[in-house]
């Protein structure tokens, strides 16, 4: 253990596990985000279809009314994806890109996103966490997990402890093996959460079901009157 791994068994390791890094599993531009709010809806298309009807009806204050509604929905659907993109992009930047290892008995700077499971990281006070990994040595550590728990008081850690991603030493030092890297971590789940179930929010679902009633409302008065 105290030699680590060697270059070999690294790139092993980088070839099993992948990256050590945060990924976005559905990174989209602006533009698709809003072509996606359009693809497959089928609310905005009976919205669409209700704004011709009352169109061609002459019914001119109800297809405004319709056409809010459309460019309502839009907005809302693309704000919670956009918001989601740019926190998973603010949770990649707080991963520390520079590391010391031990590899082949020496201690070596490299890369986080080099960083492998079974690699034994050398850490010290100020540092951030780049992988979850287990305590094989401290010295008076204490650690600030307020990232993955929002508890503010720092915690001691001790041999056997396990440290996570993100995650940062505000006192002492210590060598840790790690466990796990990249989307494995604690880190990348809460990464991978915010990158999925955070773009389909119930809010965005409500509005969805209010249209419909709405679309269905307007065209009978439309038709109505």
């Amino acid at each position: 253990m105290k030699n680590g791994l060697t270059q070999n068994e690294a790139k092993l390791g980088l070839s099993k596990y992948g990256h050590n890094e945060i990924i976005d599993t559905s990174k989209n531009t602006p533009f698709k985000i809003l072509l996606r709010q359009a693809k497959g809806n089928v609310v905005l298309y009976m919205l669409f279809c209700a704004a011709l009807i009352t169109f061609f009806l002459g019914k001119d204050i109800t297809t405004y009314t319709i056409l809010v509604v459309i460019v309502s929905v839009v907005a809302i659907g693309f704000f919670q994806e956009y918001k989601a993109e740019e926190a998973v992009s603010s949770l990649k930047k707080m991963i520390m890109p520079i590391s010391i290892v031990i590899r082949d008995g020496k201690k070596i700077e490299i890369t986080s996103r080099e960083l492998v499971p079974e690699d034994i990281l050398v850490l010290g006070n100020g540092e951030k966490i780049p992988a979850d990994c287990i305590l094989v040595e401290t010295h008076e550590l204490r650690v600030n997990e307020s990232i993955l728990t929002g508890e503010s008081k720092d915690i001691e850690k001790i041999l056997g402890d396990t440290i996570f991603m993100g995650t940062y030493i505000v006192n002492g030092r210590c060598v840790a093996k790690i466990l796990h890297t990249g989307m494995n971590t604690k880190f990348g789940k809460i990464a991978h959460l915010i990158s999925t179930a955070e773009k389909e929010l119930p809010l965005q679902q409500k509005v969805n079901n209010i249209a419909k009633y709405m679309v269905i409302i307007a065209v009978v008065s439309s038709v109505a009157t």
